[in-house]
């Protein structure tokens, strides 16, 4: 029997250290890996070393082993997700905003009243709108009088000061959402696209990110934003890094934007043409919502 537990902590042990190698090796190059890899950010990865304390308690060097480990893990965690960016101010910005709104059947209207009485945003971007079998649209509206409002295919909706012309909608189900969209945004117009990828992290992404390259390729796109449900970590985001800066690298505090009120994944991102300057990003959370909403001013 004793021999049986043991075989099974060593087993448990091992099953660790493979979990290390996926998460800063072999990530989502792999169907397979890919799941591991979703499913155990580095918050868990430090939360699961307890466990293994307890089980080695009488071995003293794999004790202190993984008390070094949960040192190190925190420290790449930190340098990772912890952004310390100090914004300039600066005059003459757009500014846009991302949420993912949850399904709220009131768009949660409340809560746009009070960002955008407190600051200027040229163009709202969201995700998961239910209003297809919503009676608020027309509310909705009449609260957001001062701008131009689009429900778009796909549960997507955009709200801008200015013009909006709706260019293309495509959609594989169960993979990807994707809306182009040209929008006037301060003194220029703007190729958007909003993508939002199928949730489910044991559902193969790279079917999604390839149409998308794709559709990179053959548009001149200056924003992509949407709820990617892929974090940051991902291989596939080095695509995007070529041509686009991440929004994300421009804020303060932790980066990860679900799920709330334990943020683990940094699903929701933003990426604007590297001829632009992005300024700043703000992150906040609502309870009406799982997700963060961001905010991004450029120029």
């Amino acid at each position: 029997m004793m021999k049986w537990l043991k075989k099974q902590k060593t087993y448990l042990l091992i099953g660790y250290v493979f979990l290390l190698l996926i998460h800063f090796g072999f990530k989502d190059h792999l169907y397979l890996t890919g799941i591991l890899f979703y499913a155990f950010p580095v918050p868990i990865l430090i939360l699961a070393i307890f466990p293994l304390i307890a089980l080695f308690y009488n071995k003293k060097r794999i004790r202190f082993t993984l008390l070094g480990l949960i040192g190190l893990l925190s420290f790449i965690w930190i340098n990772n997700q912890y952004i310390n960016f100090e914004s300039s101010n600066v005059n003459s910005t757009n500014s846009i905003f991302l949420w993912n709104i949850a399904d709220q059947k009131d768009y949660n209207v409340d809560v746009l009243k009070k960002t955008l009485e407190a600051q200027r945003i040229d163009a709202l971007f969201f995700v998961e709108v239910l209003h297809k079998d919503n009676n608020f649209n027309t509310q909705f509206k009449q609260q957001l009088h001062n701008y131009n409002v689009q429900f778009l295919d796909g549960n997507m909706m955009v709200v801008a000061k200015k013009g909006i012309t709706i260019v293309d909608y495509i959609e594989e189900e169960r993979h990807y959402k994707l809306n182009h969209l040209k929008v006037e945004i301060g003194l220029n117009t703007f190729e958007v696209i909003i993508v939002d990828i199928f949730a489910k992290p044991w559902h193969n992404k790279k079917k999604a990110f390839t149409k998308i390259y794709k559709y990179l390729e053959d548009h001149d796109i200056d924003i992509i934003l949407g709820d990617f449900n892929t974090p940051y970590e991902s291989i596939y985001f080095n695509h995007f890094k070529t041509n686009y800066t991440s929004a994300r690298n421009f804020q303060k505090g932790f980066s990860a934007t679900w799920p709330y009120p334990v943020p683990l994944l940094e699903i929701d991102h933003i990426w604007i043409k590297k001829q632009q300057t992005i300024l700043s990003t703000e992150k906040k959370f609502y309870t009406d919502s799982d997700h963060a909403l961001l905010i991004t001013e450029f120029k």
